[in-house]
């Protein structure tokens, strides 16, 4: 099952009429892969493991199925459209999923159909403009959009074991309240222990790059410092990116009602909190002590979230 290839001189409506007929085709892929991923698991398991598996998945599929992929797509396109010079496919590889996404593919494409959309647009506004610096402006926004869908081009057609190799494991650094406690780990003892596994999976979604249910916060929620949430069945981490690989754990929490005005409270009342230590957080990346009792901190995070395992977290595992 091949994609359809874009015609980037097609009509803008012609260009999404393809886009989204691929996602339908990814899709089909994704149903297929599962299929044979459970009949896999059906001929290795036992009964009660084929009944963990299947509730499992049922819950994954629930949460896949609620999260709005538009949220997803803008959590990207937020750093794609920053990037107006040095484009290369190692650029972007820092900031579009990790190809285990089970979206990887739709995203990418998204991300295309986003440039090409772009390019008609300042073709269009440059039959109408006369100013010779504001063409050149947009002759080189046509040049870096171009070579934005070149390198996501050149993404698609990479081998699986070379983007590995290029891509590598986030950082994570646990925000400290202004007293001193980490926050996600005072508000984690506060949650009962049956959600962990839901708040591990989300932690190590934004370690290797998935960055499951991602959603980022716009201005309306008056939260205008990049914050974003990872999302579960009900779970929720709230996150930012702090640089290229490394990205401040800020609180986790349980959302109890589609409610929004509650919710949202207390994700401004824990960014407000942030944002009086960002300084500190950002001063402390450059200090070994402090990079040292940050894993410390990880240490704690993962042996309370794995409380109920055999295995426990070294200093280093994480973050190295």
């Amino acid at each position: 099952m091949k994609f359809l290839k874009i015609d980037e001189e097609a009509e803008v409506s012609d260009i999404v009429k393809v886009i989204e007929d691929n996602v339908k085709i990814a899709s089909g892929v994704r149903s297929e892969i599962e299929k044979l991923q459970n009949i896999k698991q059906n001929a290795t398991s036992n009964t009660s493991d084929i009944d963990t598996v299947k509730t499992s998945m049922k819950s994954d599929n629930d949460c896949e199925d609620s999260d709005d992929f538009e949220d997803m797509i803008n959590y990207y396109l937020d750093d794609y459209k920053k990037y107006v010079d040095k484009i290369t496919v190692e650029n972007l590889l820092e900031i579009i999923p990790s190809r285990s996404n089970f979206r990887f593919f739709e995203i990418v494409m998204r991300l295309q159909a986003e440039s090409i959309k772009e390019i008609k647009e300042l073709e269009e506004l440059a039959v109408l403009e006369n100013d010779k610096d504001m063409l050149l402006d947009i002759k080189k926004s046509i040049i870096c959009e171009q070579e934005k869908i070149n390198c996501l081009k050149e993404i698609l057609e990479m081998d699986e074991d070379k983007i590995v190799d290029v891509k590598h494991k986030n950082k994570i650094y646990l925000v400290p309240n202004l007293s001193g406690k980490i926050m996600i780990i005072d508000d984690l003892e506060h949650i009962s222990m049956e959600y962990y596994d839901l708040f591990l999976e989300l932690i190590n979604s934004i370690i290797d790059n998935t960055f499951k249910g991602v959603k980022r916060f716009t201005n309306n929620s008056n939260l205008d410092i990049g914050i974003s949430e990872v999302r579960g069945n009900a779970v929720r981490i709230l996150f930012q990116r702090l640089d290229k690989d490394t990205y401040a754990l800020i609180t986790a929490f349980i959302k109890k009602t589609n409610s929004s005005h509650g919710y949202l409270d207390y994700v401004r009342n824990k960014v407000a909190i942030y944002k009086s230590v960002l300084d500190y957080i950002k001063e402390s990346l450059k200090i070994e002590d402090s990079i040292s009792e940050n894993e410390r901190n990880i240490d704690e995070l993962m042996n309370l979230l794995n409380r109920n395992n055999v295995k426990t977290y070294r200093k280093g595992d994480i973050n190295d």
